[in-house]
């Protein structure tokens, strides 16, 4: 993942609890995730979109993966679909 930053990220729940924080240990930084005052935006829409920000390395990687293992003719059988579903699974519960 040249230029990215690698994973994994941690997503965090930060004070007040509609701010969330995308740790990012391997360059020793974080991004604040937040919704302003006058946003409608619920405390759980900030914590997903944290979620899913923080999945992005692994939800890279899973893309990457499935274009390689299918370019040139390739076969299904070279699609590693519990790295797909353990992308998703970052994305949608930060597990």
């Amino acid at each position: 993942m040249s230029g990215n930053t690698p994973g994994p990220w941690e997503a965090s729940e930060g004070y007040p609890s509609d701010v969330w924080h995308v740790d990012m240990p391997n360059r020793t930084l974080s991004v604040s995730v937040s919704r302003h005052e006058t946003d409608d935006m619920s405390v759980e829409e900030v914590q997903a979109n944290a979620r899913l920000i923080a999945a992005a390395p692994d939800l890279f990687d899973a893309v990457e993966h499935v274009l390689i293992a299918s370019e040139d003719g390739g076969d299904m059988d070279d699609i590693d679909f519990n790295m797909l579903r353990k992308a998703l699974a970052r994305a949608k519960e930060g597990e």
